[in-house]
């Protein structure tokens, strides 16, 4: 298994990336990896992008039911990930989800939503 994280190291590190294959086992390791990730990827983050690091957070503004049939989506009515249902949220719940985001260090904040557009001009 070292001998896969050492590669995977030297190919970021070289700015050539890790290549598909590399990739997809990094992603089928599942979670019980992940601090070994993070301790492989941290020179390469420190590398091309310095020593910060930026929060983002989202609110999901409307959840699920979505007439879109996106494979990798969970608002699909489509999947069965059985995910909460709840209809448009309104401007000040929104606006408290930002407040809280601002409160623990997001610098951007983003609204999503299921489906694939509004329907009309209050939503």
């Amino acid at each position: 298994m070292e001998r896969f994280w050492e590669r995977v190291r030297t190919r970021a590190m070289s700015g050539e990336g890790i290549g598909r294959e590399d990739a997809l086992a990094v992603l089928s390791l599942g979670n019980d990896y992940l601090w070994r990730l993070l301790d492989v990827t941290e020179p390469v983050r420190r590398r091309f992008k310095g020593d910060g690091i930026r929060l983002c957070s989202i609110v999901n503004a409307k959840s699920g039911l979505c007439s879109e049939d996106c494979a990798f989506c969970a608002q699909s009515v489509q999947s069965a990930a059985g995910i909460g249902e709840y209809p448009l949220l309104s401007g000040e719940e929104i606006f408290r989800e930002a407040a809280a985001a601002k409160e623990r260090g997001a610098r951007e904040f983003s609204i999503v939503a299921s489906g694939l557009a509004m329907r009309n001009r209050e939503e």
